[in-house]
């Protein structure tokens, strides 16, 4: 599909190796309504839509890359009245195109009609033509009011009286310092937030122990064990070894109750079919004294 410019009454199209461009409406709402409000359209708008570079001037593009710059507009619209049907684009390049530069400026409709004068110069063969005739007061209007929302600026009223208009208003523009300290601020506003949330439920919990308090012992009665007595069988033949019982203990057990252990794990290891040849011990009184009850101490 051939790309031709939707400026009403240019006729700028694509050709090989023509020195024609062409550039896209912006992607920001804000900017594309801007266009919309300036440039007249001679069909329906579209994504597709494409304007050629005859309507920029060269302080819109980046002197290095030859884009577009973020804040260009179209400011350079061809004048409908000079142009015929047969006119190339080149003829249209060199005749009437009128440069409306004061658009960005004019607060009040009277600065509208003081800059009007200033629009009747042209680039090559200059004709006279008057903005008034172009952009009615509705559509400067609107134009100004897009033009001062892209800025964040107050708009003026036609009413207003031009003595309490303040000239000295300027936009607030944050430093990047800003930014990471109101970023900085955020992050530690929900910090706080969810340190209180946890908090709160930590609190609720502790409000719902306190009603059980008293229904069951606090702590375990049972004193803690300070020794372990445990049973371990050892093979002979292979290298086998498993621990069979084992007790934990407050105290010492006393030598009759131990030999009484020892007695009944030997008849119990029997039943199953294993024999006891030997008994290995430290030389703990207790371990002694057991082994007097059984007789075995020589």
């Amino acid at each position: 599909m051939v790309q031709t410019c939707v400026v009403r009454g240019c006729g700028s199209s694509w050709r090989p190796g023509g020195d024609i461009r062409f550039h896209g409406f912006p992607k920001n709402s804000t900017r594309k309504n801007l266009w919309l409000s300036i440039v007249p359209l001679k069909m329906k708008y579209y994504e597709s839509s494409r304007i050629c570079n005859l309507h920029f001037q060269e302080s819109d593009y980046d002197s290095t890359t030859r884009r577009l710059k973020p804040t260009a507009i179209p400011t350079v619209i061809i004048n409908q009245e000079t142009v015929s049907p047969g006119k190339t684009t080149s003829a249209l390049h060199e005749e009437s195109i009128v440069q409306i530069a004061a658009l960005a400026v004019p607060s009040t409709s009277s600065d509208i009609y003081e800059s009007s004068s200033a629009l009747k110069e042209t680039r090559v063969k200059r004709t006279a033509c008057n903005i008034e005739d172009q952009t009615s007061k509705k559509q400067c209007r609107k134009i100004l009011e897009n033009l001062c929302n892209l800025n964040k600026l107050p708009v003026s009223s036609e009413d207003d009286d031009p003595v309490k208009i303040d000239r000295g208003v300027q936009v607030k523009i944050k430093s990047s310092k800003e930014e990471i300290l109101e970023k900085k601020t955020k992050i530690l506003k929900q910090k706080v937030a969810r340190q209180t949330k946890k908090i709160q439920d930590m609190s609720s919990l502790i409000a719902t122990f306190k009603k059980y308090k008293g229904l069951i012992p606090a702590s375990d009665p049972e004193k803690l064990a300070s020794e372990a007595l445990v049973f371990q069988i050892v093979s002979y033949g292979v290298r086998f070894k498993c621990p069979i019982a084992y007790f934990f203990l407050a105290n010492n057990l006393s030598g009759e109750l131990l030999s009484k252990l020892i007695k009944t794990t030997i008849i119990l290891l029997d039943e199953i079919g294993v024999t006891v040849r030997s008994l290995t011990c430290d030389g703990a009184s207790s371990n002694v004294k057991a082994y007097e009850y059984l007789g075995w101490c020589g």
